[in-house]
């Protein structure tokens, strides 16, 4: 056995005990030391985190202000159609492999390709369109002087045909005053006529029924007053402007009394209107903001609405607009009750507040809506997400169009609708769920690309509710057209004087938006209805005239 030999410190201390304490209290403090690097390594990884964090949000909120300008600069210069050009879609994917989209995607558009077909060359006319043939043509013939007629060889020229060219003309609007001459009869044989509570022999023709009595107010007038300003967008001061250039002092006041007027006086022979409107299957609702001023208790800058409600048949829609100082749609639980049918709207939560529960009433969404919150982020930033998630919609429209050039709609072949939607739509927005489901539990849900998807997975059962209901739109696009007159209007005379003005303007909105939806001229729709309406005594005689004026009888 070998022994082995230790060889001591030679500057080992003579106090064994003392120095023992001494590597005790090094090594105490240097597991303090150590114990205090963990502690900033764990607080320097946490300010990491929170860097990371703070800087994830900054490029959040830097993609939203993008987001938001280029919306901003889209609204001032950019085109107003919501169209996107399906080549910017495919760019924005194909080139960007490294997104995950949507699984054979190929598969899930019955009959879409990718691939660009594009148009063979046609060369286009050169020229000038036709004038409308409906147009009145009125002939002025030139001809060349009697010296010119006779050739140099001492004949006479023959006329040998005609070349023909047409200018438009115009004719400002004529003015004249009507002089309603009501002749009078006596009788110079008697002193009496029973005819004549008075017993005054003179009688005098009656004036037939007026617009609005003891005024200067004429149908064809009041026609291109409303017309001006709910149709073309012309404010009553402009208006005013217009018969001063004409020698006629026609103020806005008196424009508006006649609006309001005309209104007033006929509404009670109105009561048909809301009967022909829940005559259907479908509703469709919107709003949009509106300022009146002099409504009580409220300041003039304070926001009213303008409400729009359509319905009626697929041939016969209606028009109702409706002025109230709030954007609450607890109103509409009172005028729809007993309605039982569909009604679509967007994904206000007002409606829904109001809506659900009501077993008679299924509620649709609008896809337009949800389009378009992709469709910003897209446009914004070309994430080639929001582009697959858009050329999946995209394709539901496609499907949307077929059934539209077969005239589906208008066939009222509803179920037939619903087996081509069952078909070719229902697999696309099967697997589109499962994606939106899939992204939202991912980084990317946390931009403004989460918000689109949480709306649309918010909105879901209402976005598919079309599928099993043929009646049903995609979206409520035809609403929001029928709301857009009004907004334009609306950034022309800005805001209503009185909450009566407000009442008028939904009125006559109502008669002329359902003309123009039913395909008429609005202007000899409304000249021949308020040329009729004083002789109405009940609204069944309204009624009458209502569907006379719109073809429907």
């Amino acid at each position: 056995m070998q022994i082995e030999i230790v060889t001591l410190p030679e500057n080992l201390p003579d106090d064994i005990k003392q120095y023992l304490l001494e590597l005790a209290n090094k090594y105490n403090a240097l597991e303090e030391l150590n114990t205090n690097l963990s502690k900033e390594i764990t607080s320097l990884a946490e300010d990491k985190q929170s860097l990371v964090i703070e800087n994830q949000t900054k490029q959040n909120k830097i993609l939203k202000l993008e987001s938001i300008i280029f919306d901003f600069n889209r609204k001032i210069f950019g085109k107003k159609s919501e169209k996107i050009d399906p080549k910017d879609l495919y760019y924005g994917i194909l080139f960007n492999e490294s997104e995950k989209g949507l699984h054979d995607e190929d598969k899930l558009i019955d009959g879409h390709s990718e691939t660009v077909h594009v148009k063979s060359f046609e060369r286009k006319k050169v020229g000038r369109k036709p004038l409308p043939e409906n147009i009145p043509r009125e002939e002025i013939f030139h001809d060349i002087a009697d010296s010119e007629k006779t050739c140099n060889c001492g004949n006479e020229l023959t006329r040998i045909g005609e070349e023909t060219s047409e200018k438009l003309g115009y004719i400002p609007p004529k003015i004249f005053v009507e002089r309603h001459i009501r002749f009078k009869y006596a009788c110079k044989h008697c002193e009496g006529d029973d005819r004549n509570e008075a017993g005054k022999i003179v009688l005098t023709a009656p004036i037939p029924p007026q617009l609005l009595p003891k005024s200067i107010l004429t149908p064809e007038l009041l026609t291109y007053v409303l017309v001006s300003k709910f149709m073309d967008h012309i404010p009553f001061y402009r208006m005013e402007n217009i018969f001063l250039r004409h020698g006629l002092e026609i103020t806005r006041a008196t424009l508006c009394n006649w609006t309001i007027g005309v209104y007033e006086r006929h509404l009670n022979l109105f009561s048909f209107y809301k009967n022909i409107l829940l005559s259907g299957r479908l509703l469709g609702i919107d709003e949009t903001v509106l300022q009146v001023h002099r409504e009580d208790g409220r300041s003039d800058t304070t926001n009213s609405y303008m409400w729009l409600i359509r319905g009626g048949t697929v041939d016969k829609p209606i028009l109702l607009y409706m002025y109230r100082e709030t954007r609450s749609a607890d109103f509409l639980r009172k005028y729809l009750k007993g309605y039982n049918g569909i009604i679509q709207t967007d994904g206000y939560t007002s409606y829904d507040a109001h809506f659900k529960g009501n077993e008679n009433i299924l509620h649709a969404g609008c896809l337009a809506h949800a389009r378009r919150e992709f469709e910003k982020f897209w446009k914004a930033n070309k994430n080639p997400i929001a582009g697959n998630i858009l050329n999946q919609i995209r394709g539901l429209y496609k499907i949307e169009e077929e059934i539209r050039t077969q005239g589906l709609f208008q066939k009222e072949m509803f179920s037939e609708i619903v087996r081509i939607r069952q078909e070719k739509a229902k697999p696309i927005l099967d697997a589109l769920y499962l994606y939106l489901q899939d992204l939202s539990t991912k980084s990317e849900g946390t931009l403004d690309l989460g918000k689109a998807i949480r709306y649309t997975l918010g909105q879901w059962d209402k976005l598919v509710l079309y599928l099993s209901n043929g009646e049903v739109y995609i979206d409520n696009n035809l609403v929001e057209n029928a709301i857009r007159p009004f907004v334009l209007g609306r950034k022309n005379w800005l805001f209503s004087g009185s909450p009566d003005g407000a009442f008028a303007s939904a009125f006559w909105y109502s008669l002329l938006q359902t003309a123009k939806a039913n395909g008429k001229d609005p202007y000899k729709f409304l000249l021949h209805f308020l040329k009729e309406i004083p002789f109405c005594q009940t609204p069944q005689d309204c009624e009458k005239l209502f569907m006379h004026s719109m073809g429907w009888s």
